[in-house]
C-alpha cells in the first residue's frame, strides 16, 4: 500500500512539474465542439451525455462545464441575445401575418 501510493505521489508531481497530460481546447475549438453536441442532443434526444463525452472525447465533467459556458443558441455564432431578439422578432412576424 505504500508503495502504491509512493507511486501515485511521484505520478502526481511529474505532472505538476510537467504541465497537465490532458489537451487544452481554445475557445473556438470547445465552441465548435459544443455545437457538435447540440447537434447530436438534437437528432437523438436520448443519448446520454456520457456517451456525447466519448464521442466527442473529452471528459464528462469537461462537458458539464462547457454546457454551463455554452449555451444552445450560443454556438451559432450568433450570441445568446441576438437570437433571442431574432426568436422575438419572427413571433412579433408571425403574429402580424396571422391578421
Amino acid at each position: 500500500m505504500a508503495k502504491n501510493l509512493l507511486l501515485k505521489i511521484t505520478i502526481y508531481n511529474w505532472k505538476r512539474k510537467l504541465g497537465k497530460s490532458k489537451p487544452q481546447y481554445n475557445y473556438n475549438e470547445q465552441k465548435e465542439l459544443m455545437k457538435h453536441y447540440y447537434e447530436i442532443k438534437d437528432k437523438n434526444p436520448k443519448i446520454s451525455d456520457a456517451n456525447i463525452a466519448k464521442i466527442l472525447k473529452i471528459g464528462l465533467r469537461t462537458l458539464y462545464n462547457w454546457k454551463k459556458q455554452f449555451h444552445p443558441n450560443s454556438v451559432d455564432g450568433h450570441s445568446v441575445e441576438e437570437n433571442a431578439a431574432a426568436n422575438v422578432q419572427e413571433i412579433e412576424d408571425s403574429n402580424l401575418a396571422s391578421f
